[in-house]
């Protein structure tokens, strides 16, 4: 059996060197392979980041849509009601057309009143119900006989709900 030759310190080096440059190249080589793969990660964020952007802007214009065309269909309920304005304008004003003139704003009002509703607006109901700070507003305070204390006795301006939200409170007088 041979016996080991012992190497010398620049052949030591060397190997060393060697393995140092091999490890060297191969810590380039991920550098490089990492970058190169942020690079695809930085890319695909911005891709998504302004796809969403375009998302939101189709959806802001979608809802204003929704909108305007919500709107011009109200318009649309409501011309007829316009047009029964125009024409009880038209009248010339002869005493005997003034009940006709009263009848013609009754109907246009309740005409008017029925689209609201059609639309989702309530009125509220006050005289007689108890007074409820959630849809009325207490303008005075008087003694009523007959009537239990805390009860609405007038009102002074209709209150509406708007699918279920509050749009004006009712304004009342309520009994003491």
């Amino acid at each position: 059996m041979a016996a080991k030759k012992p190497q010398s310190k620049t052949s030591k080096s060397r190997m060393s060197a060697k393995g140092t440059t091999g490890q060297t190249e191969n810590l380039k080589r991920k550098i490089k392979d990492l970058e190169r793969e942020l690079g695809e990660v930085k890319d695909g964020f911005l891709r998504q980041a302004a796809e969403f952007e375009n998302f939101k802007k189709r959806k802001n214009a979608e809802f204003l849509n929704i909108i305007h065309s919500a709107n011009g269909d109200l318009l649309k309920e409501l011309l007829p009601v316009s047009d029964d304005l125009d024409r009880l304008s038209q009248l010339d004003g002869k005493k005997s057309q003034f009940e006709d003139l009263h009848q013609g704003l009754g109907l246009v009002s309740q005409k008017f009143r029925n689209i609201l509703r059609s639309q989702g607006l309530e009125e509220i109901e006050a005289v007689g119900q108890p007074f409820d700070p959630e849809v009325h507003e207490a303008l005075l305070l008087q003694k009523k006989k007959g009537v239990k204390p805390n009860r609405v006795i007038e009102e002074h301006q209709k209150g509406y709900r708007f699918r279920g939200r509050i749009l004006r409170h009712t304004r009342v007088v309520v009994s003491q």
